[in-house]
């Protein structure tokens, strides 16, 4: 790709995101999506769902939580997606109020 000065779009980003999360390397995958909001290309509703996947898989719900923030401030929309994935963070974290507050 560097041979031809392309470089990688949204969904390479979104796959590489998601691959991490899958992986169990959800650092990884907010690594990922922090160079995205850094360097571009801007990330969009399935960027931040694979990333709040990613943080689901490893119950880490304050991440999933601060994510759906995040996304809003973007002015992107959580969808029924983003919501699910961090409610379930909260529930695996045993952090029932946090499931609840998604609804919010």
């Amino acid at each position: 790709m560097r041979e031809r000065k392309v470089g990688p779009d949204v969904i390479t980003h979104n796959t590489a995101i998601s691959a991490c999360g899958k992986g169990g390397q959800w650092e990884l995958s907010l690594a990922a999506l922090a160079q995205m909001l850094q360097r571009g290309p801007d990330p969009n509703e399935i960027s931040f769902n694979a990333a709040i996947k990613a943080c689901e898989i490893a119950r880490k719900w304050e991440w999933s939580l601060h994510l759906l923030e995040a996304m809003q401030c973007r002015l992107l929309v959580p969808n029924v997606i983003s919501c699910s994935a961090a409610m379930r963070a909260c529930v695996r974290g045993s952090v029932w109020q946090g499931a609840l507050g998604v609804f919010d």
